[in-house]
């Protein structure tokens, strides 16, 4: 499991970060101060780092920078509800990932953590088996299993009988080769069948 460790000022917003992500990534820490930051990554060594650019007592540049030469290996992501396009190049010369915004959904920023994994799942997603013929219905219920929904609320929400989504969500994990909701949600993504 990747291991993601996340720095924000706000602990309302890593408490949210890592009720969203805990299920879907390693949280290795949520920390708020970051001063504490490079202690922080060498004992816990995350493999991504999702970072603030508003942060208190420091210059967030050289912050970033000092980071990046100390672990060229990191990956850092860029968090914040700053939107600057001048700031944004900026850390992409220095080697920042990306820079997402805390007003983008919440799925932005865990496209962009798997980034690496989907990179590294190149291969996997050139042999995705031929039959995999999602249709319309199969790629809702998807979408409504990543968003938390029961089979009881889809069969509300789209109009259908519990057993008629029951099956084709066994239609869904014997195409997408799963056993269980996360793997499914997780090889979604990677294949590209959800964003």
């Amino acid at each position: 499991m990747l291991k993601v460790g996340f720095l924000d000022d706000h602990q309302v917003v890593l408490n949210g970060l890592n009720h969203y992500f805990e299920s879907r990534f390693e949280i290795v820490f949520t920390l708020s101060n970051p001063q504490k930051l490079d202690a922080y990554i060498q004992k816990y060594k995350p493999e991504v780092l999702v970072m603030d650019i508003v942060l208190p007592e420091v210059n967030f540049l050289d912050l970033y920078k000092d980071t990046l030469e100390k672990y060229p290996k990191l990956r850092i992501i860029a968090y914040s509800s700053l939107t600057d396009t001048i700031v944004e190049q900026t850390l992409k010369k220095i080697g920042v990932e990306a820079m997402i915004s805390k007003n983008a959904p919440i799925e932005t920023l865990y496209s962009a953590i798997l980034k690496k994994d989907l990179a590294e799942a190149k291969e996997e997603q050139e042999v995705i088996p031929e039959l995999l013929k999602l249709t319309k219905t199969e790629i809702k219920i998807i979408e409504y299993l990543a968003d938390g929904k029961s089979s009881k609320m889809m069969a509300i929400k789209m109009m259908r009988s519990y057993k008629t989504i029951d099956n084709h969500k066994q239609n869904i994990f014997k195409k997408m080769q799963v056993s269980n909701i996360g793997d499914l949600i997780s090889k979604a993504y990677k294949w590209g069948v959800l964003k």
